[in-house]
């Protein structure tokens, strides 16, 4: 129980050191309103990006410290791309279906995505890309799939992955069945990749895959 707790209160605050990248992009954006700047400047975008990457490699440090990240053999490749294959095809139905039933309710976008669209046009796509792209996977995952499968239950590994999945979902605020479907197939397919692999590493690469792509299509569409 002591070391639920710990693991939790872990969590907890690794999350909360991942959302200071915003709260400083938030009083630049006030800052250089009030100054009517306009823009970020280039001191202040290589400032907050380096706080981006040393937040991540923070997350990392601590995430090997105790045993997150675990190498598999060479001849399980085959096994894990298919893993990956069905985990990203699972994902691309979930967003189907979610654009569905956002649809239906009268609704373009999810009030996470909504938040995102704000943020890419206020912050340079340098900064952008390396929070959306970069950081948040890396640091998503671990959190919520690594210390929630291996240290919330170390003894129930199934129920720490389904725990991390819900609070992963709550995290991107849904707020309809729209958002709920979307983020939770999401959710559950990084779980499956990394309840199959058992390495979050994987996991990882499918999260930032899939935000790259979001990335691209929120870039070019």
């Amino acid at each position: 129980m002591k070391q639920f707790f710990k693991t939790l209160f872990l969590m907890a605050g690794l999350f909360l050191l991942t959302q200071v990248p915003s709260l400083i992009i938030g009083g630049v954006l006030g800052y250089n309103q009030v100054s009517e700047k306009g823009q970020f400047g280039l001191v202040q975008t290589a400032s907050i990006t380096f706080i981006c990457l040393i937040i991540g490699a923070l997350t990392v440090e601590i995430a090997q410290r105790r045993e997150i990240f675990r190498p598999l053999s060479g001849s399980q490749t085959k096994y894990i791309w298919m893993t990956l294959v069905i985990a990203y095809a699972i994902i691309i139905l979930g967003h189907g279906l979610s654009s569905w039933l956002l649809e239906l309710e009268g609704k373009t976008d999810t009030v996470n995505q909504a938040g995102l669209n704000d943020l890419m046009r206020m912050v340079p796509l340098s900064l952008f890309f390396v929070l959306v792209v970069i950081v948040a996977p890396v640091t998503e995952e671990i959190i919520f799939r690594g210390f929630a499968a291996k240290r919330l239950f170390p003894q129930k590994e199934w129920l720490g992955l389904v725990a991390g999945s819900v609070i992963f979902a709550l995290a991107h605020m849904p707020t309809d069945f729209g958002s709920v479907t979307g983020y939770g197939v999401m959710s559950a397919a990084l779980a499956f990749v990394y309840w199959k692999t058992k390495d979050i590493k994987y996991s990882i690469a499918v999260h930032a895959f899939n935000n790259l792509i979001a990335f691209l299509g929120m870039l070019f569409i």
